[in-house]
């Protein structure tokens, strides 16, 4: 009887402290996030664990330093970011466009910038590109799993030759070797790379833009620190206004590359 008294203790300590750990480390007050790896959020090592800054870590710690929230970054993997964002294990994903699968488990903030969406090419070997059906006929490379809305992509499956590829490295690569004739991605994303690896002046960004979104902060429905939205959309209101957020970006890219 005491082996199985002994035995029930040691299993309600291990569901106890896995209902502590299985939600997250963090207290209640301190509102989690995560980014897609970008210009708005760049991965960096702060005290040997991974963490992000950039423009999109700036614009929600200042609205939430005036609110008195900590704030925490974390890096996930996009689609496990996805997944704890649905499940409320984080309470928030900053670099976040607006689909209506995505409106079933978070709230959206209003835009804080604009991103385009671009085609670009290797140097001396652009070509005319005014709309989408200037594509056909072409092989591009993207990101894999990468969404630009329901028309776009209903157009890219029935019309478009696009190979899906893991990173915008690999693709100025192959762009660079002439392995494909066009790659998409986003404009800074473009930028900040092809600088990072020495190849901006090999490639080219043609003039007209695939898509250009609303770039949003995702706060889960699970989340407490929904209520702040209506205060996070009059904060983003006035850091556009001013300027402050672009200047951030553009601090951004000027650090990208030194």
């Amino acid at each position: 009887m005491k082996k199985l008294h002994t035995f029930a203790f040691v299993v309600a300590t291990i569901f106890f402290f896995g209902l502590i750990c299985g939600n997250n480390a963090y207290p209640k007050n301190t509102l989690v996030v995560t980014a897609a790896e970008s210009i708005y959020a760049k991965k960096i090592d702060r005290n040997g664990q991974d963490r992000l800054a950039g423009p999109a870590i700036q614009l929600i710690t200042t609205i939430f330093k005036d609110l008195g929230i900590p704030v925490e970054t974390i890096v996930y993997p996009w689609q496990r970011a996805i997944k704890m964002l649905k499940k409320g294990k984080i309470d928030a994903v900053l670099t976040f466009f607006h689909t209506e699968e995505r409106a079933e488990y978070s709230i959206f903030t209003d835009g804080y910038d604009e991103v385009k969406t671009c085609v670009f090419v290797k140097k001396g070997k652009s070509f005319p590109f005014t709309k989408w059906n200037d594509l056909i006929g072409l092989k591009g490379v993207m990101i894999r799993g990468r969404s630009e809305g329901p028309k776009w992509d209903a157009f890219r499956n029935k019309n478009l030759n696009i190979e899906p590829k893991d990173s915008l490295a690999q693709m100025i690569l192959m762009i660079d070797s002439e392995r494909c004739n066009y790659s998409v991605d986003k404009e800074y994303d473009i930028i900040m790379e092809a600088k990072r690896m020495g190849h901006y002046n090999k490639i080219e960004i043609l003039p007209f833009s695939i898509n250009t979104n609303q770039l949003r902060i995702g706060i889960s429905k699970k989340s407490p620190f929904v209520k702040y939205v209506p205060e996070i959309n009059k904060k983003i209101t006035t850091l556009r206004k001013n300027g402050v957020i672009k200047q951030w970006i553009h601090q951004a890219l000027e650090d990208s590359v030194k």
